[in-house]
């Protein structure tokens, strides 16, 4: 069974779950965060240069989050957005523009509570793109990661109006696309304006090909019913060796607005 078609089933499988499980709840609480703050990371991607890249920007994020029957099971959607320049301290002429791109969709069932403290496991589909480009692709590369991840976060309440929220997430099976060459690969050239063919074309790896790590821990303060603002800071760290290695690490802080409704 194709990869694409398993992460289809596993997209029907949390649909379904989260309908059945609003039949039987009291309460449901939606959220939508606006999120902004700044990004900072290095990037060493063989397949575009030797060399080892900085970049430091801003970032945009926008999430929606379901928490149902007084916090049973949390379900979100995240998409964020980063665009900057890498720079390297080989030479300012190597300066390339850089692009991130990350969709996030994830089901966390609570698995145990502690008083104040709640315990979480889940899962998430997660899709994370970079491309990198020289003078107008003069020089290009990417990589995109569609995968499936196991996920676990903590919650735990201070007080009515503060909490603190901590996941993890780790992928277990990986549609890693990878070009084997820069903008010279024929097959790039064949396919430049048919992106989704280009994102999706792909092999199923594991951890012996793919590993990456997702962290992050928030801060949320609760101004009304409706509104509550938060801070967060998230580390994420990839690393792919189908073709070439590849590293990317990023730091990201925070800051954040939710409507509630």
């Amino acid at each position: 069974m194709k990869f694409k078609t398993i992460m289809l089933w596993v997209c029907c499988i949390i649909i379904s779950h989260i309908e059945a499980q609003e039949n039987n709840n009291s309460f449901t609480k939606n959220t939508l965060s606006l999120t902004t703050g700044l990004n900072s990371g290095y990037l060493n991607d063989a397949n575009y240069s030797p060399l080892n890249y900085t970049h430091k920007g801003i970032f945009y994020g926008l999430t929606y989050t379901r928490t149902s029957n007084a916090y049973e099971n949390i379900f979100g959607v995240l998409v964020d957005y980063y665009n900057t320049t890498i720079k390297t301290d080989a030479s300012t002429k190597f300066d390339s523009d850089f692009t991130i791109g990350n969709i996030n969709i994830s089901y966390l069932q609570k698995a145990k509570e502690y008083n104040m403290l709640k315990l979480y496991l889940g899962g998430e589909l997660q899709a994370n793109f970079n491309y990198t480009n020289y003078n107008n692709k003069d020089s290009y590369s990417f990589i995109a990661a569609h995968s499936i991840n196991l996920a676990s976060a903590i919650l735990f309440s201070i007080n009515e109006k503060q909490t603190l929220y901590t996941s993890i997430s780790i992928p277990i099976a990986t549609l890693l696309v990878q070009p084997p060459y820069n903008s010279f690969d024929e097959k790039l050239q064949e396919n430049e304006n048919r992106i989704l063919k280009l994102l999706t074309d792909g092999n199923l790896v594991t951890i012996n090909k793919y590993y990456a790590i997702n962290w992050n821990a928030k801060y949320q303060y609760l101004i009304s019913k409706e509104f509550s603002l938060f801070l967060r800071y998230q580390l994420f760290y990839q690393k792919a060796s189908k073709t070439h290695i590849l590293r990317q690490l990023q730091n990201q802080l925070a800051i954040g607005i939710n409507y509630n409704f």
